[in-house]
């Protein structure tokens, strides 16, 4: 009986602990460790990589508890190193507690990944739309029409509504700036869903916003004086492309 009992223990040890090395080099600079399935365990994790004259090396220490660990490398390294990953061929290795686990070579990729484009429509008419349209942006995504609209109401608001089938499912408002920038180029995006959502900047002169919103999401990201705020939720595994994205974006920008 306690043959067996240890036994079954053993089992679930290896059940929680095997198949955890799961590495993937994945859009936007962000290197994964972990599926989010199983427990990766206490470890250190090293990731090495280099250019034609400068040696990156970067750690990460694992606990019991985590399901996965990332590097996010747009965080960590200037635009013009960015730029150099994303058209070099680059040999990326990580180590797991001095033993190497992973190398792979590969070009980074800083471009959205979706098959969605902007068509030209002319504005939708829905009655729910409040103040003047200043533009619209349409996408088919295979079975439904989806409307990005534009609006300011009253010179008081700043309106974008998301409309699927002619039906507003989404709506963002900004407080209307008289110095808010004009606005400037909508990105079709697909973090996390295969619906399209579109991202765009709205800045004023306090702070500047970068906004992604779809039929069923919504993120906000803030950079001001400086210090960048991500939304909480952007921490789950699902979202990390987003958090390269926005690194990558604001490393770009300047």
């Amino acid at each position: 009986m306690k043959k067996f009992i240890l036994l079954i223990l053993v089992f679930l040890s290896y059940s929680i602990y095997s198949n955890t090395d799961k590495v993937a080099v994945r859009n936007f600079g962000i290197i994964t460790i972990g599926d989010n399935s199983n427990y990766i365990g206490k470890h250190l994790w090293v990731l090495s990589f280099a250019n034609t004259d400068s040696l990156f090396s970067y750690s990460i220490r694992s606990t019991t508890n985590d399901k996965f660990i990332y590097f996010n490398l747009p965080k960590e390294l200037p635009i013009k190193q960015l730029n150099y990953f994303s058209k070099n061929n680059t040999e990326y290795t990580i180590k797991k507690d001095d033993n190497i686990i992973f190398n792979t070579t590969v070009k980074l990729n800083f471009l959205p990944q979706n098959l969605f484009i902007i068509l030209r429509k002319n504005n939708p008419k829905n009655n729910q739309i409040k103040g003047k349209i200043l533009d619209s942006y349409a996408v088919e995504d295979g079975k439904n029409f989806n409307f990005l609209v534009r609006t300011i109401l009253d010179e008081k608001l700043l309106c974008w509504y998301i409309l699927k089938n002619n039906k507003i499912v989404n709506i963002h408002t900004e407080k209307y700036h008289p110095k808010h920038e004009k606005f400037g180029r909508i990105t079709i995006t697909n973090f996390n869903q295969i619906t399209p959502q579109y991202t765009f900047n709205y800045k004023n002169k306090e702070l500047e916003k970068v906004i992604t919103i779809g039929d069923k999401i919504k993120l906000i990201s803030v950079l001001d004086q400086n210090k960048l705020s991500l939304p909480k939720i952007t921490e789950r595994f699902k979202y990390l492309e987003y958090r390269g994205y926005i690194y990558y974006k604001t490393r770009k920008n300047g």
